[in-house]
């Protein structure tokens, strides 16, 4: 009987340790997802100010184009 009983305080000493294990490994995972979550958002944010600065950049230069195309075709 007594190995028994030793081996269920052994098993219940373990079960607490596991479960915190597993706890401290779920809690890193979801931090490790938030973590590329927000990296994933910063690089589309990037990514659409760099657009708009070149979609800008590139309206700016045509309209410049075309005024000087418009200049010259009136002259």
């Amino acid at each position: 009987m007594e190995p028994t009983k030793r081996r269920g305080v052994t098993s219940m000493g373990f079960f607490p340790i596991i479960i915190i294990i597993i706890i401290i490994i779920i809690i890193i995972i979801i931090i490790i997802i938030i973590i590329i979550i927000i990296i994933i958002i910063i690089i589309i944010i990037i990514t659409i100010i760099i657009i708009i600065t070149v979609v800008t950049v590139a309206q700016a230069v045509a309209s410049a184009t075309l005024r000087r195309q418009i200049d010259r075709s009136i002259e």
